[in-house]
């Protein structure tokens, strides 16, 4: 059974990409092994995480509000789940 494994990210946080690179480790080292991770990252300034990460490769989803109403958890999910291939869907 294929997981998909959903991140919404977003926010300036300067804990952001620590904690960020800590969560893709953490998923690394299970030892289930048939999943798919998908990043949905919401920029509030503009600025996005790079896209490769050393730790594990993923699908990355950059997406900006056109309201700018602040970050949206239940919005970036949503969107992760849309391009989710997972049997099971993990937020």
């Amino acid at each position: 059974m294929k997981l998909s494994v959903i991140i919404p990210t977003g926010g300036g946080d300067h804990f952001r990409t620590r904690n960020f690179n800590e969560c893709l480790k953490c998923i690394k080292e299970q030892s289930y092994k048939d999943y798919e991770v998908i990043v949905v990252e919401q920029s509030l300034d503009g600025r996005y995480y790079k896209e490769k990460s050393p730790i594990l490769n993923y699908k990355h989803i950059k997406i900006k509000d056109p309201e700018n109403r602040g970050f949206n958890l239940s919005w970036c999910r949503n969107v992760g789940a849309r391009e989710a291939k997972g049997e099971v869907i993990i937020l």
